[in-house]
C-alpha cells in the first residue's frame, strides 16, 4: 500500500474505540511485554485504559499469556487477523495514543502512518529506535524512558490532556507522501546518472555521423 499520507486523516475510523493502540511484528525486540507491562500499572492506578495489538509473531503466545498474567483479558484485545491494511488503518484512528516500545528500529513506517492519522505518538529513546526522531520532530509526539512506568506515564499524559486530541496533523508529514518520496528518488537517480556518464572524447565525437 503505497503511502499516501495527505489521505490518511479522510480515511475511515473503526467503531471499535480504544484508548492505545500498537502495530507491531510480535518479536523480542519490539518489547510488547513493556506496554503491556504499563497498562497493567495504569490499571492498578485506577486508569481503567484499553489496549489493542495489531500484529503477529513468534512472541504470539508468550504475550497473550504475559496479559493473562497480569489479569489484562479485560483491557487488551488482541488482533492477529487483520489482512487488509486499510483495516489496520481505521483500527489505529480509533484508538487515541499509539505506543510504540521498540527497541531496535532503522526509521518507524508505523509511527509515521499514526502521526499521518492524528493520532498522539509515544515511543522510546532506545538508542537504536530511530523512530524517536519523528516522535521528536511532532507536535504530537512524547519520548520517554525505554521502561514500563515511564510509558505509563507518557500514555497517562496524552490521555488526559485536552489538548492532545486526536487530529491534527503535522504539515512535514507531507515530505513523506508517496508522491514526494517518488519524485526525490528519480531526482537522485537521475542526479546519479550525470554524475556517473562519461565526458565525450575528441575520439568519440569523431564518431558521430
Amino acid at each position: 500500500d503505497h503511502q499516501d499520507l495527505h489521505s490518511f486523516p479522510t480515511r475511515r475510523s473503526s467503531d471499535l474505540a480504544t484508548d492505545l493502540v500498537v502495530v507491531s511484528r510480535l518479536v523480542e525486540h519490539k518489547r510488547v511485554g513493556m506496554l503491556l507491562d504499563a497498562v497493567a500499572l495504569l490499571q492498578a492506578q485506577g486508569v481503567a485504559v484499553t489496549c489493542r495489538v495489531i500484529g503477529d509473531g513468534p512472541e504470539r503466545a508468550a504475550l497473550r499469556a504475559q496479559a493473562h498474567a497480569l489479569g489484562l483479558d479485560h483491557a487488551v484485545e488482541f488482533r492477529h487477523d487483520v489482512a487488509e491494511q486499510q483495516e489496520v488503518y481505521a483500527l489505529m484512528k480509533a484508538a487515541k495514543v499509539f505506543v510504540f516500545p521498540s527497541a531496535r528500529e532503522g526509521f518507524g513506517i508505523s509511527v509515521l502512518e499514526a502521526l499521518a492519522c492524528g493520532l498522539n505518538v509515544v515511543t522510546t529513546s532506545a538508542p537504536d529506535n530511530l523512530a524517536r526522531h519523528l516522535a521528536e520532530r511532532s507536535s504530537r509526539g512524547v519520548v520517554c524512558e525505554p521502561s514500563a512506568p515511564a510509558l505509563a506515564d507518557a500514555a497517562r499524559r496524552l490521555l488526559t490532556d485536552a489538548s492532545q486530541r486526536p487530529g491534527r496533523t503535522d504539515p512535514w508529514l507531507a515530505d513523506y507522501d508517496w508522491d514526494t518520496m517518488t519524485d526525490r528518488v528519480a531526482a537522485a537517480f537521475r542526479a546519479g546518472i550525470a554524475i556517473r556518464r562519461p565526458a565525450a572524447s575528441p575520439d568519440d565525437l569523431a564518431l558521430v555521423p
